[in-house]
Formats: structure tokens, C-alpha cells, sequence
């Protein structure tokens, strides 16, 4: 088999398995939702709710159905594109939660490709460019550590030593409270305040992008 035809299949075969992985993912995360102990209407209402308030909720949330009829309605609205509303921030749709934090995330995984890529990359080649040397040893044992450390764990340490103690940045929002913040059409920091022409917005902005990217 050539490599075109190998690379087809490989192609084809995966984009064959990713409805049956899709399917696999959101029944499993559908089971461990309810196979968590506790209730989830005690964690609204608290558990000295009256009964009948618990009753209605969990009657408009469709938790009193039976476990095969909620699984259905729940696949059911994922094929619609409809995941709900969000009971903990006042009623907003989880589809407005995502758009008003996706420009974040855009802007937070750009970067951290562009740091994955320039610090991956330029290690590598330092390293294979003196092998069986100290830098050598260095490179392999940098990337020993960022693969075996988790980097959500890295990251909270990151911030609590940057943003929490040395208050370098700012922690839990995308800008500091004490700057005005760019405003644009996009939502990216980066980009809106180009668009506005605002040098030191931008530098600001590409900076705590580039430093959150780094775990």
C-alpha cells in the first residue's frame, strides 16, 4: 500500500470511528453525572429545601423520569445542539456561557501553541544540535517534566506564585481591574486593541496571554 492510500485509510478510518468515540464520551459522561453521589437538587436548594420545591424542580429538570427516558431526551438534545440553561448563573443558555468565554480561550490556545512551538522547537534543536552534552541531558529532562507533570496543577502554581504573590498579573480575569480593558468586535484583547490602535493594550494583553499559555 502507498503512503497516499495508507494516509487515506488512516483518514477515513478515524473520521468512520469519531461518531461511535462521540457517542462513547457523551454516554459515559452521561452515567457518571448520575452515578455521583448526591443529589443535585439538594446542591441548588439546598437540603432544607421544602420537599415540594425539590419535587418541582427535579420535575422541570426531567430528573423524576426514568433513567433510559433521560438519557434519551439527553442525546436527543445534544443532536438538536440544545445543551440547556445554566441553573447557576442566573439563567444564562450554557451556549451564551461558551461565546462569552470562547474569545478567551481562542486567544489562550493561540498562544500557548506559539510558546508549545517556539520553546519546543528551539529546545529540541539546541539539544540534537550537541548531543550526549549537559544541554542534551537538560532538554530530555525539560521534556520528561513538562509531560509528566500535569499542567492544570503547574498552572494553579504558576499563578499562585505570579499573581498571588508577586501580583504581576492579574488573577481570575483577562485584564488588570485597574486598566480599561479593549473593546472591539471580536472579543480577543489582542486583536481589538490593534484594531484600535492601541500599542500598550496590546502589549499588555499579548503579554498575560503569553505568560497564562506557558504551563
Amino acid at each position: 500500500m502507498s503512503r497516499s492510500k495508507a494516509l487515506q485509510y488512516y483518514i477515513f478510518s478515524r473520521l468512520m470511528l469519531a461518531p461511535l468515540m462521540i457517542l462513547t464520551i457523551t454516554t459515559l459522561i452521561f452515567i457518571l453525572m448520575r452515578a455521583t453521589p448526591g443529589d443535585p437538587i439538594d446542591s441548588l436548594l439546598g437540603p432544607r429545601a421544602p420537599e415540594s420545591a425539590k419535587a418541582e424542580l427535579r420535575s422541570s429538570l426531567g430528573l423524576d423520569a426514568p433513567l433510559w427516558l433521560q438519557y434519551v431526551r439527553y442525546m436527543g438534545s445534544l443532536l438538536r445542539f440544545d445543551l440547556g440553561t445554566s441553573l447557576t448563573t442566573q439563567g444564562q443558555t450554557v451556549w451564551q456561557i461558551i461565546q462569552q468565554h470562547f474569545p478567551a480561550t481562542v486567544e489562550l490556545a493561540v498562544c500557548s501553541m506559539v510558546v508549545s512551538v517556539v520553546v519546543g522547537v528551539g529546545i529540541g534543536a539546541l539539544a540534537a544540535s550537541k548531543p550526549n552534552t549537559p544541554v542534551d541531558v537538560g532538554g530530555r529532562l525539560f521534556g520528561i517534566f513538562t509531560y509528566a507533570v500535569p499542567m492544570y496543577w503547574f498552572g494553579m502554581l504558576l499563578q499562585l506564585v505570579f499573581a498571588v504573590q508577586l501580583r504581576w498579573f492579574p488573577l481570575g480575569t483577562r485584564f488588570p481591574l485597574t486598566m480599561p480593558a479593549p473593546v472591539g468586535p471580536t472579543g480577543l484583547y489582542t486583536v481589538d486593541s490593534l484594531l484600535h490602535f492601541n500599542l500598550g493594550q496590546f502589549l499588555l494583553a499579548s503579554t498575560i496571554s503569553l505568560c497564562l499559555a506557558s504551563p
